[in-house]
């Protein structure tokens, strides 16, 4: 809801008044009280959280609410609206934005939630606790209780403001893991969390970023409150102990810097080169003007610390060491390594200090020439200079120093001022090409900013003159940049390197530049556009290409190219079926596949002239179904793998606008919608009606035909003689025909399954009951819905036939009241004995008795079936107790995109324990129940889900909003930001405690930490994308992969032998050292696993491998 117009304070009060008779509170708060609350505790406002501050007084909370509705009210400038829980009593918290006498307000009105509101107490309290429970572990760390990584992502890292920023790194962390296990490096890292958190004040943030390392973030602190709480820091954690281990001596190293009105991300960068240097020395905190030692002495620094060059000495006389130590010692710090070995130790230690390397030719072991060697294999000789020097200069010996990079070559003995002079130099030059790559750098991205700022003023003025909203271009950007990101990691098959990624996201932004030339009568016709009409509209794609065509000297520009390319076939298709040139398939360029693909999504979630927005699940539906054309199948997967990505950085849209909207007039507005095709297809589908019709009429059964356009329900003549249905009906649920004949709920329930098959899975089962009082009344409606021939995946009609159950439902009645006859009797001992084992512990029955179960329980459940978790299969029972398997999976039940990360089926068949909890499907809550059943001595899992029928919250406010809230947050709870796979959380409440999981594997990147420190922890995110993709790949459908700590992968498997544990191990290592870097020169990585395929408890497991 927009805020409404403003008002006088006298008009507010006279509102305020009528509100306090209908809510518990009502009240006014100033814009900037709202402000100083949510961001400036620290400044005597709410120091003492029971006094002076509004929000504290009410809620009687210990600190800020991470989700205030009443600033997100003020910043939006929009009504919002939450739940708020005090104690075990729930309340709704409307926060609505004004203008009072010119000044912005909020009005905040509440309402408790009785408990009659909420659809029993049950559920009530699992509310709570659910809703509670998702804010409190969404955004914490589940090792160390501390804010993760998502907070920082969602929340933290683009506040701009006067801060502290604090980067914390745990010193020899990986050298403590791998000595002692990683159980001990965690309750490493939980101690020194433990300390920080002790250390700061209750308006400061710490979050554990990744792996060892913690940013804090200190808002309006001084440089020397700063020093002092770092060492305040430092000291404590010196004294920190690991319960248990006592030798282990803590310490972190710290860079910190003074932010102002700056974003936490961008301070961070400079925070972190500071902690970078004091890693060097370990057991340090650096800021920008002071530094402290190890023994929390503070110490000036020499701006900042312009760093004095360090030359590294590497000769095995020390008599020469000493000598190049006097003379370079005055203005240079100098190393000295004895050997070869040494000289890699401390290059491998201190990389990115080492200004020059003085490397003598005859070392013992390893010479020379073999260092020379190595740190080519490393790339360090791009950025480290090195003079060779040596007793004999030999041409050979000079030739092959400069043949591996060396930039000098100094024969001994030497003149000491010479020497001197040629390092100088040497550095001078190095210092100067390292300004100068930075300046052209900065040259060069300036250029193409200017050049992307002017690309993207172009591309506003056509949208603007095409009555649409500027944002457009800027989706179409991200969404192509994020496709093809995808893509890249997908498929090496069109070669997407960054630089082309780039090119093609810059030019997409031209994609319709081609609409200046054409009327903006009909750019901007808010109904269907007439044939003629939409001929002229599709000229745009030529009109743009044309527009590139005359740029004359730029035409081999490689951004023009492709400009071009998306300018001219954006509009093309897979199949064939686009324009305006109708390639097909590999034809169409890959840079308009996605382009294609993008305008298609943002169309679809934009309000236009002529529709409002759909939703990012009803979009993704309908480009899926085939309805806005065919697409690459491989874009489809790319689409649908950063589905939840897309959810979170494009927002979300209404679900409800378009679920009883008519679709065709829409449609016919994307320019991919093609109407040959449409004809072809209603062709096609009333041959095979007219075919079926002719067999149907031979049957008993009543056999029924429906098409979806026109929409015509039909009946063989023994369904005529039983409905009384005797002439084709149009539109049968508009016009009462089926709800006079069938009852409600089974005709809701059918129409659910329907709605929810899957061409995988087109077969639908529901049980019906015929309330017009003739008999028989009961039948099993058996259907398959039909779905349209190629790639598409939209359905056009339903063929099914009606069987009469009426004895069968008797059968179930009898033994229903039969069931109530005993239970009503005395509640013997053994009756209650059997109800506790099934109703915690599962049961095994044999086959014909489960197919009666399922016959019974599918009158009363939308949703019943046996299913398999660990294959992920759906078992089938006859009614003479014959059972089969067909592959499912759970995304076509509740319509998501990805397998739930909280799968109780899996968690039931692993405890052999009931298991329930919410779920939702579409803008549908469900309660599922699943439990553990043993069927002729095949283990597998009940699963009954019942929708929840009746409003769960009061009038006027949104359940579905609520409900999707819940399955968001369950969802990210238990994924990694980072890589996408299960997180700690996920091994801590899930999977340690099973027991009798077939195998483990436990999985670590060599050297993983020489990557974040080299090339920084945004280069580490992606190779960790990558790794836990590869992993994911390999283990799909086999087990859970989690990221367990760092670069720590763990991946626990339901059902896997010895011989395919090796395989798998053998394909991850083989796939992650095939992942290439362009970007990251001379990295290779090497993934080391350890499993064990010895069935057990998994925590015991994990343990186990570590060793």
């Amino acid at each position: 809801m927009q805020s409404g117009n403003g008002m006088t304070m006298q008009e507010a009060e006279q509102e305020i008044k009528y509100y306090q008779k209908i809510f518990q509170v009502a009240r006014l708060l100033k814009g900037e009280d709202v402000e100083r609350t949510f961001y400036q505790q620290g400044k005597g406002t709410c120091e003492n959280v029971q006094d002076g501050c509004p929000c504290y007084s009410l809620w009687k909370k210990n600190g800020k609410c991470e989700n205030c509705s009443s600033y997100k009210a003020l910043r939006e400038k929009k009504q919002m609206i939450k739940l708020e829980f005090l104690e075990s009593e729930v309340y709704q918290v409307i926060s609505r934005y004004m203008e009072i006498d010119g000044q912005p307000y909020v009005m905040e009105l509440i309402n408790h939630l009785e408990d009659d509101t909420l659809i029993d107490i049950s559920c009530r309290e699992k509310l709570i606790n659910k809703l509670t429970g998702y804010n409190e572990k969404l955004y914490k760390d589940v090792l160390t209780g501390v804010y993760n990584r998502l907070y920082f992502e969602e929340e933290i890292k683009m506040w701009t403001g006067n801060a502290g920023i604090v980067v914390i790194d745990v010193d020899d962390f990986k050298l403590c893991n791998d000595t002692y296990g990683h159980l001990t490096g965690d309750m490493a890292l939980a101690a020194v969390a433990g300390v920080i958190w002790r250390c700061i004040r209750r308006e400061d943030t710490l979050v554990r970023y990744g792996g060892d390392e913690f940013v804090l973030v200190l808002p309006e602190i001084k440089e020397d409150g700063l020093v002092e709480k770092l060492q305040e820091i430092q000291e404590k954690i010196q004294n920190a102990v690991i319960p248990g281990y006592s030798n282990i001596q803590l310490s972190v190293s710290m860079g910190a810097v003074i932010s102002q009105n700056e974003s936490v991300e961008h301070a961070m960068l400079r925070a972190r080169k500071l902690m970078y240097q004091a890693k060097n020395k370990k057991n340090m905190a650096i800021t920008e003007n002071n530094m402290i030692d190890h023994e929390g002495k503070i110490h000036a620094q020499k701006q900042p610390e312009k760093m004095i060059p360090e030359i590294l000495v590497v000769d095995d006389e020390e008599v020469n060491r000493t000598l190049l130590d006097m003379i370079f010692s005055k203005d240079y710090h100098v190393l000295q390594a004895e050997s070869g070995e040494k000289c890699i130790e401390i290059l491998e230690q201190q990389v990115n200090s080492i200004s020059l390397v003085l490397l003598d030719v005859v070392l013992p072991k390893m010479d020379g020439f073999d260092v020379l060697t190595y740190m080519n294999k490393n790339h360090w000789i791009e950025d480290i200079p090195v003079i060779m020097m040596s007793g004999a200069d030999a041409p050979e010996a000079v030739k092959r120093a400069y043949a591996l990079g060396a930039v000098d070559f100094v024969s001994k003995p030497c003149d000491a001022q010479i020497v001197y002079q040629r390092v100088t130099n040497t550095m001078k030059l190095y210092a100067k090409q390292r300004r100068l790559t930075s300046l052209i750098t900065a040259q060069i991205n300036e250029k193409e900013k200017n050049s992307e700022m002017l690309i993207h003023i172009l591309s506003h003025i056509v949208e603007f003159r095409n009555g649409e909203s500027g944002s457009h271009v800027l989706h179409i950007h991200k969404l192509t940049e994020m496709l093809l990101e995808r893509l890249a990691q997908k498929t090496e098959k069109y070669h997407l390197d960054g630089d082309t990624r780039a090119m093609i996201a810059l030019a997409s932004s031209l994609h319709d530049i081609g609409k200046i030339g054409v009327d903006e009568k009909i750019l901007n016709k808010p109904g269907k556009l007439t044939k003629e009409e939409f001929e002229i509209m599709k000229t745009h794609t030529v009109i743009g290409a044309e527009m590139l065509e005359q740029l004359g000297i730029y035409q081999d520009e490689p951004l023009v190219k492709i400009a071009h390319q998306i300018c001219r076939w954006h509009h093309e298709r897979y199949d064939g079926g686009g324009y305006p040139d109708g390639l097909k398939g590999e034809e169409i360029p890959v840079s308009a596949q996605v382009v294609a693909l993008a305008d298609v999504y943002d169309a679809l979630t934009s309000e236009r002239c002529y529709k409002d927005a759909y939703s990012h699940e009803k979009a993704i539906e309908m480009i899926l179904a085939g309805q806005c054309g065919a697409f690459n199948p491989l874009m489809l997967e790319c689409l649908l793998d950063i589905s939840s990505s897309l959810k979170k950085k494009m927002g979300y849209k209404s679900k409800e606008r378009y679920e009883q909207t008519d679709l065709s007039d829409i449609a016919s507005r994307f320019h991919d919608f093609e109407m040959d095709s449409s004809e072809k297809i209603v062709q096609q589908l009333e041959f095979e009606r007219m075919r079926h019709n002719f067999l149907a009429e031979g049957s008993r059964n009543i056999v029924f035909t429906y098409t979806i356009s026109p929409p015509l329900l039909t009946f063989n003549q023994a369904g005529c003689k039983r409905s009384g249905i005797t002439e084709p009906s149009f539109s049968p649920l508009q016009s009462g025909v089926l709800t006079d004949l069938v009852e409600e709920q089974s005709l809701k329930r059918l129409i659910r399954k329907i709605t929810q098959a899957t061409r995988e899975m087109p077969d639908v089962t529901s049980n019906i009951f015929l309330k017009d009082g003739k008999g028989p009344c009961h039948y099993r409606c058996e259907c398959r819905v039909i779905w349209a021939d190629g790639d598409r995946k939209g359905y056009t009609g339903i063929v099914g036939k009606l069987t009469d159950i009426t004895d069968d439902y008797m059968v179930m009645e009898t033994v229903r009241e039969e069931g109530l006859k005993v239970l009503k009797k005395d509640r013997s001992a053994e009756f209650s004995s059997f109800y506790d084992r099934f109703k915690k512990c599962g049961f095994s029955t044999d086959g014909t008795e489960a197919w009666l179960l399922l016959q019974y329980l599918q009158i009363s459940y939308d949703l019943v079936r046996y299913v398999d978790p660990t294959t992920n299969k759906v078992i089938h029972i006859e009614k003479d107790g014959k059972m089969w398997e067909s592959e499912t999976t759970c995304s076509d039940i509740w319509n998501c995109l990805e397998k739930c990360s909280n799968c109780i089926s899996r968690l039931s068949m692993q405890t052999r324990k009931r298991m329930t909890k919410l779920e939702v499907a579409g803008d549908d809550p469900y309660q599922v129940v699943s439990m553990y059943v043993e069927i002729d001595g095949k283990p597998c899992c009940l699963e009954m889900a019942s929708r929840i029928d009746g409003d769960f919250m009061p009038d006027g406010y949104s359940r579905e909003e609520i409900l999707s809230s819940v399955r968001i947050h369950k969802e990210k709870i238990y994924i990694d930001p980072v890589t996408g796979v299960y997180n700690k959380r996920y091994y801590v409440e899930k999977l340690s405690k099973m027991d009798n999981v077939a195998a483990l594997m436990f999985a670590d990147i060599k050297n993983f930490k020489k990557i974040n420190e080299n090339f920084g922890h945004q280069a580490g995110d992606d190779v960790l994308r990558q790794v836990a993709g590869v992993l994911r790949d390999v283990a799909a459908g086999k087990g859970d992969v989690l990221r367990y700590s760092g670069d720590d992968f763990v991946t626990v498997f339901f059902k896997v032998t010895e011989e395919e544990l090796s395989e798998i191990q053998k394909e991850m290592c083989r796939r992650v050292e095939a992942l290439r870097f362009p970007e990251l020169p001379g990295v290779q990585l090497k993934l080391v696993t350890a499993g064990t395929s010895i069935p057990g408890r998994v925590e015991e497991m994990l343990e186990q491998v570590r060793i």
